[in-house]
């Protein structure tokens, strides 16, 4: 089984173990009819959250209060912007949250192998020509980020000296503007193992065969330690080892970027990077828990206004629900 680890995780969490059975159903976004009664789950979803630990809201509360087996072992939170963002856009009548923690670019077009054995259909199954909005977050896995977070606490460990390398050429990958690309193998210097980074420009246009009627909203990533020029709160890494990381960090941000831009007006950036400014780990009001090194729920807030935000940006003003 390939290695898998959440994206910018530290050591205490580096272990996680994530399985997935098959796809939840839709959730409903509306709040019931007027008998009162929950609506009724309606598949195909209106709206499709994809992506990694970032949008399912790893280390967050509420792990266990969404139904399904699938939203536990992906390690879902109710608290998760999917979830608020399915709350506030007016439009959609039910969205299926797909996204599961340890997801790289391949686990949307293909299916996802996760400890113990299990797998997934690919994240994309969920999409059918009814969808008309979709959220995705992905990539940190691919370039590594759980590895350079271990890294950051442990740099005398074998493998990390040649991490920069596996980055390097994960963000070659990511940004190959081959619609078509099966994916390249990419050493993990760590493990051992390869994983395959498919490139973002065949992830969206696999969303718009899909989903053709579509709009695509891509988020890039918070630079977890922007404000830490002095060092983490706890002490420990060494400030050149957190410019590394903040540089593969933007570098990355810079990759979603030019994939977006290339993929035409249907899909759109959502810079969380900009709205997470002042909000690192180190700030006075950090958005990201220090022990997960994920948003935590005011993050979590924050990226599902800036969704919004862009989607009433592309789509106008959300009508008020009656």
């Amino acid at each position: 089984m390939r290695r898998r680890v959440i994206p910018i995780l530290t050591s205490v969490v580096l272990g996680l173990a994530t399985a997935l059975v098959p796809a939840a159903s839709a959730h409903a976004a509306s709040p019931g009819d007027s008998t009162g009664q929950p609506p009724t789950w309606t598949l195909p979803a209106d709206y499709v959250a994809l992506g990694d630990s970032y949008a399912a809201g790893y280390g967050l509360p509420q792990q266990d209060a969404l139904p399904g087996m699938a939203a536990q072992l992906c390690a879902r939170s109710s608290q998760a912007y999917p979830e608020l963002v399915a709350a506030q856009e007016r439009t959609a009548s039910s969205f299926d949250f797909v996204a599961c923690s340890g997801a790289i670019t391949t686990d949307i077009v293909k299916s996802q192998a996760l400890y113990g054995g299990a797998t997934a259909a690919p994240q994309e199954d969920a999409l059918s020509p009814r969808t008309h909005v979709v959220t995705l977050t992905i990539g940190g896995n691919d370039v590594g980020f759980g590895d350079a977070a271990y890294c950051l606490q442990a740099p005398e460990t074998p493998g990390c000296a040649d991490l920069g390398a596996r980055i390097q050429a994960a963000l070659y990958a990511l940004s190959l503007p081959d619609t078509n690309s099966p994916g390249i193998s990419i050493l993990d210097p760590l493990s051992g193992t390869t994983v395959v980074v498919t490139p973002l420009a065949t992830i969206l246009a696999d969303i718009h065969r899909r989903s053709p009627q579509a709009q695509v909203f891509v988020s890039n990533y918070p630079v977890l330690l922007a404000e830490c020029a002095q060092g983490l709160p706890t002490g420990g890494p060494q400030i050149p080892q957190i410019e590394a990381d903040n540089a593969a960090n933007m570098a990355l941000n810079g990759v979603i970027a030019g994939a977006v831009a290339a993929a035409g007006p249907m899909v759109h950036l959502v810079d969380a990077a900009s709205a997470f400014t002042g909000h690192s780990v180190c700030s006075a009001s950090p958005w990201i828990a220090l022990s997960t090194l994920h948003p935590n729920v005011v993050g979590q807030a924050a990226f599902a206004n800036t969704f919004e935000q862009e989607v009433s940006s592309v789509l106008g003003p959300r009508p008020a629900r009656s």
